[in-house]
């Protein structure tokens, strides 16, 4: 097995292989996260408890990262412990020797190197050696799990969508540690904190083996890093033998339709349209483009207020409102990304109102969780639960006011857009007409619907009044829910009577 993997590793870089792509990308990917977590005991040779808590932190993303190299890469990894158990061979015992003959891998051995400068640059000595064995052997078992994972996702072919919804989540993350960064004392609390971290830092097993150097009894972190990679290798191997077991008494029946998730929406159309957008997010390019910028512009729009001078307190009300009110208009062409499916719901008799509910549906989901967390972030910026309830209130109001406007805009002036298969930042040379014109005003018009609630948020804050406070959230939910519910029955309506002209701008786009 061992041949195997060198020569498969050889072959993979032959310019008609097929993984030649995932193969480098593997392969760069973990050298860099090698370097990178090198670099980081280097400048945190120091020991401060500050240095312990970046280099703890270094090594559990690094882990990450392993799981997340072994997914994307595990199509040029030829010890799949499927093939050897259909071979002939037991299930453990092709668990066990993919995992052995895994341990000296070209991916591997960039690993075992990382441990052992790991160890060379904080502690030259038995317990360094036994620490970088540790985090080395963790990144290795991690990397089979994530390559274990990655193919568990190809089998059932969902490995795009898993992949999009955790770059989505690490997309939600950047906003509040950007704000974080850039307008919070964030070292004032580090350095109250960093101390109590570092402790915890070194019971955490993938973090204790490189932080021994600094510990009060080295030895015991050393043990904690090397029973926590044995328990990866451990996971790794019986996760191996549950595959190949699994390979042995699995198959699958040929010409086999399965609706996945979408069973659940049989006989629903609002259902079924809902999964199908939610879908549409996860695997096209242009929803990608849409939701991305979404996400970041109301960060990036505070950059000038920050500079021009506006206070902090009143900095932290402003994201959530500006992504609750952008994720909302961002609706208001929806027929023109979906007009490669439209058709079917015009000449289907599709009652207009399920088209407009059920395309809204996945970004009020959506929209309403991220507004309820970003709420809770916000109270933590502002030390205070009353901001965090005047910027929710807001931004649901301007959510679902905008939601129901683009329900009805987008049915009145859709315009063309890039089609599927084309790269999302492009677009059609046809004239958008009207439209150009129609959005923007239908966008103020949707902001002025949402000013009652507006006033009553920041009076309420001026004023300290927890009864404005709660009348502006009681506003923004009947003021949302009532523009919504009449944006998505016009909006239906006009669907119903434009499905000709619907027919004629879904060819034409």
């Amino acid at each position: 097995m061992l041949g195997l993997i060198w020569r498969s590793f050889g072959q993979s870089f032959r310019r008609e292989s097929q993984v030649r792509r995932a193969s480098l990308f593997a392969l760069v990917a973990s050298i860099l996260v090698g370097v990178g977590l090198i670099a980081v005991a280097t400048v945190t040779r120091d020991g401060t408890p500050t240095a312990q808590v970046l280099l703890g932190g270094a090594a559990i993303v690094a882990v990450l990262l392993a799981a997340l190299i072994g997914d994307l890469g595990h199509a040029a990894d030829p010890l799949d412990e499927r093939a050897l158990a259909l071979a002939g061979q037991r299930p453990s015992q092709a668990a066990v020797g993919a995992f052995g003959a895994a341990l000296l891998s070209p991916r591997a051995l960039v690993w075992w190197l990382t441990g052992l400068a790991m160890a060379v640059v904080l502690r030259p000595d038995a317990v360094g050696l036994l620490g970088g064995l540790a985090i080395a052997l963790t990144l290795m078992s991690v990397d089979r799990i994530g390559t274990s994972i990655g193919r568990a996702l190809a089998e059932r072919r969902i490995g795009r969508e898993v992949r999009a919804v955790l770059g989505y989540a690490v997309l939600l993350l950047i906003p509040p540690t950007a704000f974080t960064l850039a307008f919070l004392p964030w070292q004032t609390v580090l350095a109250d904190l960093d101390a109590p971290v570092a402790a915890a830092l070194h019971s955490i097993p993938p973090a204790a083996g490189v932080l021994a150097e600094f510990a009060g009894s080295p030895w015991r972190s050393v043990a904690i890093g090397l029973a926590g990679a044995l328990l990866a290798a451990v996971i790794a191997m019986v996760n191996g033998a549950r595959t190949g077991r699994r390979a042995m008494r699995y198959f699958s029946p040929g010409g086999v339709s399965r609706l996945g998730i979408q069973r659940t929406a049989l006989g629903s159309p609002v259902r079924m349209i809902a999964w199908r957008i939610a879908a549409a997010w996860l695997r096209d390019g242009r929803y990608a483009v849409i939701l991305v910028t979404v996400f970041l512009l109301p960060l990036i729009l505070l950059v000038p207020l920050a500079i021009g001078g506006v206070p902090r307190e009143w900095l932290v009300l402003l994201p959530m409102p500006l992504f609750g009110f952008m994720l909302g208009w961002s609706l208001h062409n929806d027929l023109a990304y979906d007009s490669t499916a439209v058709w079917l719901h015009v000449t289907s008799g599709m009652r207009g109102a399920s088209d407009r509910l059920g395309r809204a549906l996945p970004t009020l989901i959506l929209g309403t969780i991220v507004i309820v967390l970003g709420g809770l972030m916000t109270a933590v910026f502002a030390a205070d639960w009353k901001y965090a309830l005047a910027a929710g209130s807001v931004a649901l109001a301007l959510l679902w006011v905008s939601a129901g406007g683009s329900s009805l805009m987008s049915v009145l002036a859709p315009y063309p857009v890039a089609q599927p298969d084309e790269s999302p930042f492009t677009q059609p040379v046809r004239s958008w007409g009207g439209a150009v014109v129609a959005h923007p005003v239908a966008g103020l018009i949707e902001i002025a619907l949402c000013i009652p609630v507006i006033w009553l948020a920041v009076t309420a804050l001026r004023e300290g009044s927890t009864n404005l406070l709660w009348g502006a959230f009681a506003a923004a939910v009947a003021l949302g829910v009532a523009v919504f519910a009449i944006g998505v029955a016009i909006g239906g309506r006009v669907f119903e009577r434009r499905g000709t002209r619907i027919m004629q701008f879904a060819q034409m786009n």
